[in-house]
């Protein structure tokens, strides 16, 4: 599931900008805040006297009123012998009668945990039971009504559901933890003429004079919070893959967007087939848009549901690009729907695992560099989140389940996975993590399932990396320096580790030496909170050196270098990280001395206007910036590559008395055709006060182009910006919730 629901490529960017100043020393310091908010208590695993056997919900509805009316029918078996309750969660549900076995039994209800107690009399371990609830609801959360109002009179009314993390109790009574699967099967009776969309395959559709049921089979266990449907007017476009249906389901005035955000769904699928080893594990694979959905996907067996937001016109490729949510949440058909977690405080083998393998697609579909970008992008997220608090990747201590869905289950857990990558080579850590997900197929599984399916197919132990990256809450804080010795032709370098909890992390890191054309590797075990490598052979001065390149290791590193090495290493490294390292450490260099300021700007601008990928010279732009380097940024606004001007843009609004160069092309941009170009043009003049900025405002908030967008917010807040400030990254887009 992704929380978010502003554009993925501003929530990147919304991480850059928070990073610590680069080029000081960094000690690891406490983070200001609490996880939980001073709230977070431990939850024990539940544990149900039951199993599922099958979940069958007939639901209709009063649409004007916002009821849901339900009649379920569960199957189950006992566990243990004298069992004389069957507890199911329930939340707001307005009970009719319950019976079991076709007699009406008297039940209890205990509000304060939002449990149902059904007497029952089960003398023997296996006794199969049928409860029956007849009911209805008004639920505030887990089933939503999207319907007309006094603001929006003519949205088209739709219904949808959110079952994580414990909000399906909400509409149908059931076992609210992940931790026991049913069948299902969902019997939807809605308005004459709307679609609805739910997990399995379609057992039937049938249509009456005023309203259609659809009824949905899927026979295959699922944990009870992955049950879902969406209905609504809804309009398909239709992909196959082989004989798996992968179809995309939108709202009629979007019908023309359905392709431009899905086409490449089947091909992700493809992807994953071959690279997790495991085929598709469902019926079909169908996505259908929410309109005001609460977060930005959520991967519902075989049928996801995503923001409305991420729906876009061609010419706003590639910034808001449909790619890394829709392969995100597909990846989770694999890792979280067919092998589930236990609890919530193990999330991390749904969300970890989704974040690498849609930064694995991303690789795949926009070559090498994209996917070190996004793991770099992963990192300073999480790097942003430790400000705030720092957790266990394990973590069962928080105040309410949505707690743990944030970077130290999503970006940090993917980092450590390629760390796994990265230690054991490509063969054996796909093939262990594909022993993992078919040994917990349609099944549950924690962390300690996770390594020891792993260390089996490895050979090896692993108990020391779970302890240090899952148990612990804190992550490497390298300081790293460097001396040459002419004499030997050896380069000293210390590495000192200095953690919040003073322990030292252990692992293998690669350190590179360059110089001239020749280049020394070596890949010292770095275990202690002091140590000194000694490479040998080194034949000059390094122009380069690299700890850990391409950041495979989850860290924070200071290592003090001269602008000569900072700026070779932001021409010349290989890996986008790498080079975003040394960008940064120049970026810091603002106040430096000796010309060296006017060195690191200059190795900035070059980098700003000729590094090979997008994303380094877009992050180049809020460096020049905070050098007031005019000149890079108005080239950047002229980059043919629009993330590239959107970044100058931002940028441009924190220099200090833009030229009339820069405020000409602002003025240009405030009419291209991108919305997301012309909406930043038209903040950047208002926070440069340029003249005539208001007008320029006016004459934007009246245009076609921002308006069918949703792009108004951004346009009017050119009006409203008293201050001027550095710009830190390149940005995205806030979407402005459409009507």
């Amino acid at each position: 599931m992704y929380k978010t629901n502003v554009s993925l490529f501003a929530a990147a960017a919304i991480a850059l900008v928070s990073l610590p100043t680069a080029g000081r020393a960094q000690n690891a310091g406490a983070p200001s805040g609490v996880f939980g908010n001073g709230h977070a208590y431990y939850h024990a695993v539940r544990v149900a006297p039951y199993r599922f056997l099958n979940t069958i919900v007939r639901l209709h509805f009063n649409v004007p009123r916002a009821l849901v009316y339900g009649d379920e029918t569960a199957t189950v078996s006992t566990k243990n012998a004298q069992v004389r309750d069957l507890p199911f969660n329930s939340a707001g549900i307005h009970v009719q009668s319950i019976a079991v076995d076709g007699r009406r039994v008297r039940y209890t209800e205990d509000r304060a945990h939002e449990t149902l107690h059904i007497p029952v009399d089960a003398g023997a371990a296996g006794t199969r039971i049928t409860i029956e609830f007849r009911y209805w609801a008004a639920p505030p959360r887990g089933l939503y009504f999207i319907r007309p109002d006094s603001a929006y009179p003519h949205i088209v009314p739709e219904i949808w559901t959110q079952g994580e993390p414990i909000d399906n109790r909400r509409w149908f009574p059931t076992w609210d933890e992940p931790n026991e699967k049913t069948p299902s099967e969902l019997i939807v009776t809605v308005p004459r003429g709307w679609t609805v969309i739910a997990n399995g395959y379609l057992k039937s559709h049938t249509a009456a004079a005023r309203d259609d049921t659809w009824d949905w089979n899927s026979p295959k266990p699922k944990s009870t919070y992955l049950i879902s449907f969406a209905a609504g007017p809804l309009v398909k476009y239709h992909s196959s893959l082989g004989a798996l249906d992968v179809d995309s389901f939108v709202q009629p005035q979007y019908a023309a967007l359905n392709a431009q955000c899905f086409r490449h769904t089947k091909d992700a699928i493809a992807y994953f087939d071959r690279i997790i080893g495991v085929p598709y594990p469902w019926e079909k694979y169908d996505q259908t848009t929410a309109e005001r959905y609460v977060y930005g996907g959520m991967e519902d067996v075989s049928a996801t549901l995503l923001t409305a937001l991420t729906l876009h016109p061609a010419i706003e490729e590639p910034e808001s690009g449909c790619d890394i949510l829709i392969s995100h949440e597909l990846a989770q058909e694999w890792w979280g729907d067919d092998a589930t977690m236990t609890d919530w405080g193990n999330v991390w083998l749904h969300e970890g695992f989704a974040t690498y393998y849609d930064e694995l697609w991303s690789g795949k579909r926009f070559g090498e560099s994209e996917f070190e970008y996004r793991r770099h992008q992963a990192g300073q997220a999480y790097f942003q989140e430790t400000r705030q608090y720092l957790r266990p990747i394990v973590d069962r201590t928080y105040a309410d389940p949505l707690d743990v869905f944030d970077a130290s289950s999503h970006q940090r857990p993917g980092a450590v996975l390629h760390m796994l990558r990265y230690l054991f080579g490509d063969a054996k850590f796909f093939g262990a993590t594909r022993a993992y997900l078919l040994k917990y197929a349609l099944r549950n599984a924690d962390t300690d399932d996770f390594f020891h399916t792993v260390e089996a197919y490895l050979g090896t132990d692993l108990s020391w990396f779970e302890d240090e990256w899952f148990e612990r809450r804190d992550y490497p804080n390298f300081l790293v320096g460097d001396a040459y010795d002419a004499t030997a032709h050896a380069l000293a370098v210390t590495v000192k580790q200095r953690n919040i909890d003073g322990q030292p992390y252990r692992m293998p890191i690669v350190i590179e030496v360059y110089w001239g054309t020749a280049v020394t590797r070596v890949r010292p075990l770095i275990e202690r909170n002091d140590q000194t490598i000694r490479i040998p052979n080194v034949g000059a001065p390094p122009d380069m050196v690299l700890f850990d390149p391409n950041e495979n290791i989850l860290k924070k590193l200071t290592f003090s270098q001269p602008v000569r090495r900072l700026a070779y290493q932001l021409a010349h490294a290989a890996h986008i990280g790498d080079r975003e390292w040394a960008l940064e450490q120049l970026a810091g260099m603002t106040h430096a001395q000796n010309g060296a300021r006017l060195s690191a700007m200059n190795a900035v601008a070059r980098s700003a206007t000729s590094d090979p990928f997008y994303g380094v010279r877009a992050d180049a732009m809020a460096a020049a910036a905070s050098f007031n380097d005019a000149a890079t940024v108005g080239a950047g606004l002229r980059d043919a590559d629009t993330r590239v001007r959107l970044a100058a843009e931002a940028a441009a609004a924190g220099l200090d008395g833009a030229p009339s160069s820069v405020i000409g092309r602002l003025r240009e941009l405030a009419d291209d055709p991108n919305p997301d170009c012309a909406a930043a043009a038209l903040t950047a003049l208002g926070a440069l006060k340029a003249p005539g900025h208001l007008r320029c405002a006016r004459t934007g908030l009246e245009s076609r182009v921002i308006r069918r967008s949703g792009r108004i917010g951004s346009a009017c807040g050119s009006c409203r910006l008293r201050r001027r400030s550095r710009a830190r990254s390149h940005p995205g887009t806030y979407r402005v919730r459409r009507p």
